[in-house]
């Protein structure tokens, strides 16, 4: 049975790893998903949230978000907490929203800030009121009166709470992780934000691991406190109060429950309260997209051994890749206030856009193309063609780099930096070949070097050799566009063994007579990209193949092999386009900016991905860019995260 409202902090043991990020980032996964939720800024010492701009920033792609003010102005959670301590008839204060009741929005992100400054630069606390004892005390008792207020504010809505708390280990983290798990699993509920820094792994696995020890304690000491309460005397009870007695945590817990000061928390505790994904989350955030997409992996300390916590965290001593954020330019620059200086972004505009038209008019890839293509046709000899493709094949994917790599730099130099990180690495046409060869290692990893090949070439299978990839990748090209017989033909044995290539042109020609893009003989790049960047090979296909192959072939590879294969003959085919395409974004960008008058535009890359990688949207001009490009409204990558931490918690269906 799911229990409102929740209450989810965000803790981590270092600073700027991105708490106050994916506080907002899981705020806004709640609310589409129609709940009400308060974000409490807590970290007095970081980004005050309502003061940074930020509806500003989401203004157009999240409208949902409400800056909780009074009398027009921010509410200030310190300046609350003030007159909470210097109330002099304590009884008759009840911080309950009042002064900001009717501020308050339903199905809204709900947001109230804290600063130690009020909104002239006046310093209401020192920044260690939240770090000694005894405020950490008075406010957390503060902050549970306006929990149980909001809970009659909002009663029967879907309800969750949201502390972004200070990094560290400091006085108030601590008792909110006391409060939280006096309230039980089921209500709250704790998620780490980790970078990879290794020292910072391991400050937040010993975090985690303090966190569950306390609930595990305080779970044992309610077990006990119920069978008191229902008269269950028994020896077994007498040894568990003898247990809990010899534990100061579970003993304090155990004497709290029993002398009413502590409400127990009937209903409140999981089916199976001993496990830690009920109420325990781990986020690492600003991964490099190297290890993001398992190119490279991270083993977790071998000498940290809890089971409990390591299943959070790894798999095997790997660090969870489904865990991990990539860097986002976007969000790390959301909460920088910058203006844009007109002069000279008018000035820097004029000069790149001189300099991206001369790329744009640069031909040199789309020659080079169409001289490789003529040569295809009017060269008889197999020998002649692939020393053709081994001299093209590389120039183009060099030419098509060090064009965009040039663009990238001159970005870089003319002050553009986000435009120029927001060029995703997986658009540029190495980045295809650079997946090939990591393919390639696979098979050296696993010693299908050769041996793999064996049966069906005499001639060792080299995987270091580039140019004989993309000599491979050219001719399967090439059986496509042109005519099949004059590349496969047995009676041309260079290519004869070639099996796996066959194999593969195979079924690259069965698929595209079948499909949509084949239409009365007539093929056309952008159809025939299309259709090889979601070409596939489905299990009964494989299952067809004669029983040697599959022998040596296992699906999980030749299936893999097939479609990055596919991919390249893909991105091949659309190569000068998808270039011409990249610095029209480029300059739609730059200009983008200068419009909006911010650092960065917060696009949604994903209709980027479908026209260059996916190819299943049509190139797009500056206007239909203007009205297709969608603002970027939630990261992905979070949404993945919190589908499937938020139902492990029952927070979410």
């Amino acid at each position: 049975m799911i229990v409102y409202p929740h209450v989810i902090t965000i803790f981590s043991e270092k600073g700027g790893v991105g708490k106050t990020t994916t506080s907002l980032e899981l705020a806004k996964f709640l609310q589409t998903n129609e709940f009400t939720v308060f974000l409490f800024d807590l970290d007095i010492t970081g980004t005050n949230i309502s003061l940074s701009g930020i509806e500003k920033y989401y203004s157009n792609i999240h409208s949902n978000i409400n800056i909780i003010k009074n009398k027009n102005r921010p509410i200030n959670l310190l300046e609350i907490f003030e007159n909470y301590i210097n109330d002099n008839v304590r009884k008759n204060y009840q911080p309950n929203l009042g002064n900001f009741k009717h501020s308050v929005k339903k199905n809204y992100i709900n947001i109230i800030g804290s600063s130690i400054f009020n909104d002239i630069g006046k310093v209401i606390f020192e920044p260690d009121i939240l770090y000694d004892s005894i405020h950490t005390l008075i406010f957390i008792e503060f902050l549970k009166e306006i929990y149980e207020n909001l809970k009659k504010i909002c009663k029967n809505e879907k309800i969750v709470i949201i502390f972004d708390t200070s990094s560290g280990y400091t006085g108030l983290n601590n008792e909110i992780q006391e409060w939280l798990t006096d309230l039980g699993s089921n209500i709250g509920k704790f998620l780490i934000v980790s970078s990879l820094d290794n020292q910072d792994l391991i400050n937040n696995y010993h975090l985690l691991k303090r966190i569950n020890q306390k609930a595990e304690n305080k779970y044992h000491a309610y077990l006990s406190y119920l069978k008191v309460k229902n008269n269950q005397i028994d020896e077994d009870l007498e040894n568990d109060i003898e247990k809990i007695t010899a534990n100061n945590e579970q003993f304090d817990y155990y004497y709290r429950l029993i002398t009413n000061l502590v409400i127990p928390p009937i209903d409140n505790w999981s089916s199976n309260s001993s496990s830690t994904s009920k109420f325990l989350g781990w986020i690492i955030n600003r991964v490099p997209l190297e290890i993001k997409t398992g190119l490279h992996k991270i083993t977790f300390n071998e000498n940290l051994n809890d089971p409990n916590i390591l299943n959070i965290i790894s798999k095997n001593y790997q660090i969870n890749q489904d865990l991990m954020i990539s860097n986002d330019v976007i969000l790390s620059n959301q909460f920088i206030p910058a203006k844009i200086n007109e002069s000279e972004m008018i000035s820097r505009i004029i000069d790149m856009s001189n300099f991206i038209k001369n790329k744009m008019d640069d031909q040199s890839i789309g020659e080079q193309m169409s001289l490789l293509d003529s040569y295809f046709i009017n060269l008889n000899s197999i020998k002649q063609k692939n020393e053709v493709v081994k001299g093209y094949a590389n120039s183009i994917f060099n030419t098509a780099d060090i064009l965009l790599s040039q663009t990238i730099e001159h970005l870089k130099f003319n002050g553009f930096g986000s435009i120029a990180d927001f060029i995703s690495p997986k658009w540029k046409p190495s980045y295809i070949i650079d997946l090939y060869n990591a393919i390639i290692s696979e098979f050296e990893d696993k010693n299908f070097n050769g041996e793999l090949f064996e049966p069906f070439n005499p001639i060792r299978f080299n995987p270091t050799q580039e140019i004989s990839i993309r000599n491979e990748i050219i001719k399967a090209i090439s059986f496509i566009i042109y005519n099949r017989d004059t590349y496969v033909s047995r009676r041309h044995n260079n290519f004869h063994r070639d099996e796996l290539l066959k194999r593969i042109i195979d079924f690259q020609e069965k698929h595209y007579l079948q499909s949509k893009f084949y239409k009365n003989n007539a093929i056309s790049n952008e159809d025939l990209a299309s259709f090889l960047a979601n070409d596939k090979i489905s299990l009964k296909e494989y299952s067809l193949l004669d029983e040697h192959f599959r022998d040596n072939y296992p699906y999980q590879i030749f299936n893999k092999k097939y479609k990055l294969l596919s991919q390249i003959e893909s991105r091949y085919l659309t190569l000068d386009k998808d270039v011409h395409f990249i610095l029209s974004l480029i300059k739609f960008l730059i200009e983008r900016t200068n419009y909006e008058k911010k650092i960065v535009i917060p696009i949604d890359p994903i209709i980027i991905d479908d026209i260059i990688v996916n190819k299943t949207e049509t190139y797009l001009n500056d206007d239909e860019m203007m009205k297709r490009i969608k603002i970027k409204s939630q990261n992905i990558e979070f949404t993945q995260i919190f589908q499937k931490l938020l139902k492990e918690w029952e927070v979410y269906q």
